[in-house]
């Protein structure tokens, strides 16, 4: 009786688990990707507040056992904008 509570509560932390493990990889993209940005690389989703860059990284999970539950996980990082860029880059949001 106790053994299929146990096998659902590892399952459900396991789940968790990745969930957390794909928002810190997303949140370290966005961070990566702000530093191009103030760099003057070409990013996407990049938006220019003062003497900030910002980007803004989203990944949706629905597949698996996601398709019951689809969740949305997004990530946004700045870095300084010392040059000042405003590159040509698609600022999509």
């Amino acid at each position: 009786m106790t053994l299929p509570v146990v096998v659902m509560v590892f399952g459900i932390s396991v789940v968790g688990l990745q969930a957390g493990l794909i928002q810190y990889r997303l949140q370290a993209t966005a961070s990566d990707d702000a530093r191009l940005a103030s760099l003057g690389m070409p990013v996407e989703n990049v938006r220019y507040d003062e003497d900030l860059v910002c980007v803004t990284r989203t990944q949706s999970l629905s597949g698996g056992v996601w398709a019951l539950w689809p969740v949305s996980l997004g990530a946004r990082a700045c870095a300084l904008n010392p040059a000042g860029f405003q590159a040509s880059v698609s600022d999509d949001f």
